[in-house]
């Protein structure tokens, strides 16, 4: 399941990053890269900075799977591995997802 990592202000390219920005997105990147390895271990996490719509610097954070991930009987393969990822959106029901964020919420803790 990506998530996205975003800029808290408008700003349409990376070279428009303050030094402050760039040392809070290096924390940033340690933080969400924690919680990952905590929660499903990934692989590799692949970062894409797209910014067609927005207009904010954002990073798409994927995490990348070799094998299946199980979570609440629900398993998330990644089928694209070991290519690049394909963005389609996962179909998770309400109950998958409200779980899964709390799930998360509470590593950061």
């Amino acid at each position: 399941m990506k998530q996205v990592l975003s800029l808290n202000r408008d700003c349409d390219r990376l070279s428009g990053i303050t030094a402050d920005e760039a040392r809070d997105l290096e924390q940033a990147f340690k933080i969400v890269e924690s919680i990952l390895d905590r929660s499903f271990n990934p692989d590799k996490i692949n970062y894409l900075a797209l910014m067609m719509v927005d207009n904010q610097v954002h990073y798409h954070v994927i995490p990348r799977y070799k094998e299946r991930r199980l979570f609440q009987e629900m398993n998330f393969i990644d089928k694209d591995w070991p290519k690049p990822p394909v963005l389609t959106p996962l179909e998770l029901n309400d109950k998958i997802l409200f779980n899964m964020l709390g799930f998360l919420r509470r590593l950061t803790n």
